[in-house]
């Protein structure tokens, strides 16, 4: 095997897993392309989501390979036909999108993280409101308005008449000269 392909080999496994595992519906393969200790955990969460979504199509949409570990951003599209946990009635396709990191070792996946968009998930499914543009809006003026004061400090001053100062914490890197800023205010030249 050649040196580029011996380091494409996690990469080519992953894709592997994905076409014949998760689209193809063949656990038979599982033992050539994944560790012993995460066979048997892996094999119980495909027919977990194939039960719910039997016509889940999986496609790998980027993948990143350094040495023993690869980085798949990936898309799983599908009706979800049964309830997931009570919440979303049968009937509804969404894609499900995230991201799977896997460690191998000796040629076989040992380790498995998965970050998914759950949240875009529910939406699609009818679970959760989408947050339109006016609701981002107002949310951001929201947020905004609370974060006016941050960096400041309440300084002397008759009681009621407390006047915002500029804090003196605020630095910038060595050798320069960052001026305080009250959040919300123009920064002092």
């Amino acid at each position: 095997m050649e040196p580029q392909e011996q380091a494409d080999l996690p990469a080519m496994r992953v894709r592997r897993l994905v076409e014949e595992v998760c689209n193809g519906r063949n656990l038979a393969v599982l033992p050539e392309l994944v560790g012993a200790a995460t066979r048997d955990h892996l094999s119980r969460l495909l027919l977990d989501f194939w039960s719910v979504v039997p016509d889940a199509q999986w496609t790998i949409e980027h993948q990143l390979s350094q040495g023993d570990t690869v980085m798949t951003r990936l898309s799983i599209s599908g009706t979800f036909s049964g309830s997931l946990l009570g919440l979303a009635r049968p009937g509804r396709f969404a894609t499900l999108s995230g991201v799977a990191i896997g460690r191998f070792d000796r040629g076989c996946l040992e380790e498995l993280w998965v970050q998914a968009d759950l949240l875009g998930l529910l939406q699609q499914l009818g679970v959760l409101p989408s947050l339109d543009l006016a609701q981002a809006v107002t949310m951001a003026q929201v947020l905004r308005a609370g974060n006016t004061c941050v960096g400041a400090v309440i300084g002397p001053g008759r009681a009621g008449n407390a006047q915002p100062q500029p804090s003196s914490s605020v630095q910038g890197p060595p050798g320069t000269s960052v001026p305080p800023v009250v959040r919300g205010e123009p920064p002092m030249n």
